[in-house]
């Protein structure tokens, strides 16, 4: 029960955080290369989602799975989408390279967790910032 507790704890943290990060990048590029509506409506069903997981009291495995399958899928289209966007032009500061080089390097580390149903991996970045 305290791995399944400490498991959810990690996920809403990261998800959490992933996301964010993954959505600032994503406006910075968009603030001079697209309409800001455009965002609007997947970021806000991303946090509804999002919520109706974290205020769930019990979550089987099977939900915490479901959700991470979810929040993987969100920070990969962001991801796709910042590249498709630095591709056309879009620039970012020293700062935000930086960011997106971890961000991308913890997908991938959570990607793998996911797929290969592990809680280990080595080189395990906690944390962004």
């Amino acid at each position: 029960m305290a791995k399944k507790a400490a498991a959810m704890k990690t996920l809403k943290l990261k998800a959490k955080e992933r996301r964010s990060w993954t959505q600032l990048l994503q406006t910075f590029t968009l603030r001079w290369l697209m309409d800001k509506r455009n965002l609007g409506h997947a970021k806000n069903r991303t946090m509804k989602e999002y919520l109706r997981f974290v205020r769930n009291r019990k979550s089987t495995i099977k939900v915490i799975r479901k959700a991470i399958k979810k929040q993987l899928g969100y920070v990969r289209r962001d991801l796709v989408i910042v590249e498709r966007l630095l591709k056309v032009g879009g620039r970012l500061t020293e700062k935000q390279q930086n960011r997106l080089v971890t961000i991308k390097k913890v997908y991938a580390q959570q990607d793998e967790m996911y797929r290969e149903k592990k809680h280990k991996v080595e080189d395990r970045i906690e944390r962004i910032s």
